[in-house]
C-alpha cells in the first residue's frame, strides 16, 4: 500500500494514480486529502504538493496538467535524465523527482497530443507529430519504466515493500480483411490483373493467378491452417480481426458460405470486429457491420475492435465504439511505425478529456504489426533485431506485447516471402518468455 497526499483530488490524478500503481505496479494506493493527516502518517507516504514538502516522505512538485481541465498549450520539452527520457520538469533540490510523473504519464496515456496533432488523409494521428517520435522514445514503454524507476526510489528512501509483479505476457492478432486473394474477384478486376501482368512480363504471376482462378491451385490467402499451426508451434491462441464489408476487394459473402472458417472462428477462437475505413466516425455504419459479424459469423456478442490501418481520431473513433458496445480496442498503434504509441505495455482505460472521465474501453498498444515492418523496410532477415529488443523491454517491466499479423504474410509469396519463418522464430521466443527468465530465453528455452 501507499498512500499520496494532494493539494487537489481530481479526475485526471485518480486516473493516473490508480493506473500507476495499481495497473502497473500491481499495488494498492491511499489518496490522503488533510494536510495535518499527511504530516501524522507513518506508512509509505508521496507528498504531490506545491507548497508542502515532508522529510519522512517521497516529494513530489506538480506541474499542473493533472489539475486541470480540457486541452491548453502545454510545454513539453524533453531531456534526459539518470538514463530515461522526462518532460514537465518541477523539481529542485527539496523534491526527490526533478519531474511531474503524474501529469507526464497523463499525457502520453490519455493521447493528450492526438487532440490537436496533425491528421493524414485517412484521419490518423501521424507519428511525425507525436513527443515519443520525435524525441526518440517510440521503441520504449516509459510510462511502465517511470514506474518502476518511482517504485525503486520509494524502496531506497521510505519502507516501503513493492508488491508482487503480475507476469509478462503475449497477445496476438490475426487481421482477415480478404480471405481470397484472386479466385472470387469479380470478372473484370481478373481480367484487368491478368492483362497487366501478361504486358508487364510477370509471366509467373499471371499463370498462378489463373491456375487459382481455374481452381487448380490453392488461393494463396486460403491459409487459415497455416495460421493456425503457425500459432500452434508458439503455444499462442490468437484472436482473429474480420472484416465484413460488402465490396470488390472484401470478402462478405465468402465468409458467411465459408463454412470451415465460420466454425472455427465460432468454436474455437476470440473473433473481433475490423471496420472498414471512414467506419471510426460513422456509429450506424460501426453497428451494422458488427451485427453482420455477430450474426453471420460467429454466432455470439463480438467486444473486441481493430480499426483497419488504424484509420481513426481520437476522441471520435473511440467515442463510437463505446457506443456500439466494444470493451477492448487493438487499435493504438502507428501503420508505418514499430513501438509504444501510447508509451506502455500495460492495457489501460480511455480517458475522455471531452467529460473530464474515465471510459469502459480497454485500450491495449499494439507494439508490432506486418504492416509497419513492411512500411518502415524492414527485410524479413532483420525482423527478430527489430522486434526482439522491444520484446525485453516489455518483459523487463511485466508488461503486455501486443503484435498483429494479416493473413497474407502467410501466403510465403511475393514480398512476403519469409516473413512468417522469420516472424515465427520471434514468437517462439516472446511466447518462452513467459515462463523463462529473459537472460536464459534464448539459450535454455531452446
Amino acid at each position: 500500500m501507499i498512500y499520496i497526499y494532494t493539494e487537489k483530488y481530481t479526475p485526471r490524478f485518480k486516473y493516473i494514480a490508480h493506473h500507476i500503481f495499481e495497473k502497473i505496479l500491481n499495488d494498492k494506493v491511499s489518496v490522503i486529502r488533510d494536510e495535518n493527516e499527511a504530516r501524522e502518517c507513518k506508512e509509505p507516504l508521496i507528498v504531490y504538493s506545491r507548497t508542502l514538502t515532508l522529510d519522512n516522505a517521497f516529494n513530489i512538485r506538480p506541474h499542473g496538467l493533472v489539475f486541470q481541465d480540457g486541452i491548453r498549450d502545454q510545454d513539453t520539452t524533453v531531456t534526459e535524465w539518470n538514463d530515461t527520457k522526462i518532460f514537465f520538469r518541477t523539481g529542485d533540490d527539496k523534491y526527490d523527482l526533478p519531474f511531474d510523473i503524474f501529469s507526464a504519464s497523463f499525457f502520453l496515456l490519455s493521447r493528450y497530443e492526438e487532440y490537436y496533432g496533425e491528421k493524414d488523409e485517412l484521419s490518423r494521428f501521424k507519428k511525425e507529430s507525436s513527443l515519443a517520435y520525435k524525441n526518440g522514445f517510440l521503441d520504449r514503454p516509459l510510462v511502465d519504466e517511470w514506474a518502476y524507476m518511482l517504485e525503486s526510489m520509494l524502496v531506497r528512501k521510505l519502507k516501503y515493500k513493492p508488491a508482487k509483479k503480475g507476469e509478462f505476457r503475449m497477445h496476438s492478432s490475426v487481421v482477415i480483411d480478404n480471405f481470397y486473394k484472386y479466385r472470387y474477384n469479380s470478372i473484370t478486376l481478373s481480367i484487368v490483373s491478368l492483362i497487366k501482368k501478361l504486358f508487364t512480363g510477370q509471366f509467373k504471376s499471371f499463370i498462378h493467378q489463373l491456375r487459382v482462378r481455374l481452381f487448380l491451385e490453392k488461393d494463396p490467402y486460403d491459409n487459415f491452417d497455416k495460421i493456425l499451426s503457425f500459432h500452434n508451434h508458439t503455444t499462442l491462441n490468437p484472436t482473429f480481426f474480420v472484416m465484413i464489408k460488402k465490396g470488390r476487394r472484401c470478402c462478405h459473402n465468402i465468409y458467411t458460405t465459408f463454412s470451415k472458417l465460420r466454425k472455427n472462428l465460432r468454436r474455437n477462437y476470440t473473433t473481433g470486429l475490423h471496420p472498414s475505413i471512414g467506419t471510426y466516425n460513422n456509429t450506424k455504419k460501426a453497428r451494422r457491420e458488427l451485427r453482420k459479424l455477430e450474426k453471420h459469423i460467429v454466432k455470439q456478442r463480438v467486444d473486441t475492435n481493430m480499426y483497419d490501418k488504424f484509420a481513426f481520431s481520437l476522441p471520435v473513433g473511440y467515442e463510437t465504439l463505446l457506443k456500439i458496445g466494444i470493451t477492448d480496442d487493438y487499435s493504438m498503434a502507428y501503420h508505418d511505425a514499430i513501438g509504444f504509441r501510447a508509451s506502455t505495455c500495460t492495457p489501460f482505460r480511455f480517458y475522455d478529456i471531452k467529460h473530464e472521465s474515465k471510459t469502459r474501453l480497454m485500450v491495449h498498444n499494439l507494439a508490432i504489426t506486418d504492416m509497419a515492418l513492411k512500411a518502415m523496410g524492414v527485410h524479413h532477415n532483420a525482423i527478430e533485431a527489430a522486434i526482439v529488443p522491444i520484446v525485453n523491454r516489455i518483459k523487463n517491466v511485466n508488461g503486455q506485447f501486443c503484435c498483429c499479423l494479416t493473413n497474407r504474410i502467410f501466403s510465403n509469396s511475393g514480398k512476403w516471402y519469409g516473413w512468417a519463418d522469420a516472424l515465427e522464430q520471434v514468437y517462439k521466443y516472446a511466447s518462452k518468455l513467459e515462463v523463462c527468465n529473459i537472460k536464459n530465453a534464448m539459450d535454455q528455452c531452446e
